[in-house]
């Protein structure tokens, strides 16, 4: 589904201790719950791209070269941000992007060219060509403090409708 980049939110295991017997009691598979946390990733990330500013940790997305020129660092058309989707499963949400780019914005890394001896990318009405660009990590997926307090309280209310 996502080859891009993702990151999984499992039960954390200060949410999974003393959880276990109540998520058997309420027939083991939290697929619902894990979709609603998925639902709160996907609105925290959309809060990153829309806030322009910072990744989960609270580090500013070092800008980009196109961003100091004519836009902003990690919102071009918006194609990555409406790639990112969620998968929830009986005991994990799993987030990210099927963008090719994807992985390069979130870890960072070098492009080289693929064929030929440079990259050449345009920005404004100045053609570029160089051997090698370093990308900066930009990470937009994530969980802040925040988010696994948010996911535990889902989760625990999730568990007591369903063992009610």
């Amino acid at each position: 589904m996502m080859d891009g980049v993702s990151v999984t939110l499992q039960g954390a295991e200060t949410l999974a201790r003393g959880l276990d017997a109540l998520v058997a009691r309420a027939g083991g598979d939290m697929t619902p719950a894990w979709a609603d946390v998925g639902a709160l990733l996907r609105a925290a990330t959309d809060r990153r791209f829309d806030d322009l500013s910072a990744d989960p940790d609270g580090n500013p997305w070092p800008p980009s070269i196109r961003a100091l020129t004519e836009g902003h660092t990690l919102k071009d058309r918006g194609h990555l941000r409406d790639s990112i989707t969620y998968a929830p499963g009986p005991d994990q949400v799993t987030q990210g992007s099927n963008r090719a780019y994807a992985r390069i914005h979130q870890l960072g890394g070098v492009i080289k060219p693929k064929s030929g001896e440079y990259l050449r990318f345009t920005i404004g009405e100045t053609v570029h060509m160089v051997r090698q660009v370093t990308m900066p990590a930009r990470p937009y997926l994530g969980v802040t403090d925040a988010d696994v307090a948010q996911a535990g309280d889902i989760l625990a209310k999730w568990i007591t409708r369903a063992t009610a």
